[in-house]
């Protein structure tokens, strides 16, 4: 008896968190996000600085270059740098995930497989990059929070956190990128092509 209780309050807990996100999809997402509305809404992310800061030879230089003290303040801005830009790159691969679902209906509609092909890849990339970023910042707010209790800690090389197994951060967005730009240029031409450009 209290075996069926137990399974009757899971199943109605699961059934309620399930009917929650299904609400907040209604409320807060936008049911069809078209190439109009992907790049007013993209962040900036400068790839070039993003390289800087996971370069292990400049982090190597300011190593050797600074104090121990002034090394872990700058270290300590460096990680807060890098994890803003994984915040943009995530807000990025998030608009453009929901621009990838919205082509793919469309090429369902008109059994257009190249097309259906394309948002296939370029959603399991937007995947990809969102799971491998979220790794990475579970490890630089893990980082954070030790050094705040326990300062004197060994300190934490960016540079390691440019590949994380099979993720490459950059390698992965650069391609994230490309596969947005191809499917633009398929789709709509030049029309779309260089805002995407400039904004991703």
């Amino acid at each position: 008896m209290r075996l069926l209780a137990e399974l009757l309050i899971i199943t109605f807990a699961v059934l309620l968190l399930y009917l929650l996100f299904q609400l907040y999809k209604r409320i807060f997402r936008y049911a069809d996000r078209t190439v109009d509305d992907v790049a007013s809404l993209l962040r900036m992310v400068k790839l070039d600085q993003l390289r800087e800061l996971l370069d292990s030879e400049q982090e190597k230089l300011l190593r050797l270059n600074l104090p121990g003290s002034q090394f872990r303040k700058m270290q300590k801005k460096r990680v807060r740098r890098l994890l803003e830009y994984l915040t943009r790159m995530t807000h990025n691969a998030g608009i453009v995930w929901e621009w990838a679902r919205y082509e793919r209906k469309r090429s369902w509609v008109a059994g257009d497989k190249d097309r259906e092909e394309l948002t296939e890849d370029l959603i399991h990339t937007c995947i990809e990059v969102v799971g491998g970023i979220r790794a990475m910042q579970l490890q630089l707010h893990l980082w954070l929070v030790k050094n705040a209790v326990f300062p004197r800690m060994p300190e934490l090389s960016l540079a390691s956190l440019h590949r994380i197994e099979t993720f490459d951060l950059l390698a992965s967005y650069e391609q994230l990128r490309g596969i947005a730009l191809a499917l633009s240029a398929m789709v709509y031409g030049e029309s779309h092509f260089e805002q995407l450009m400039q904004a991703l």
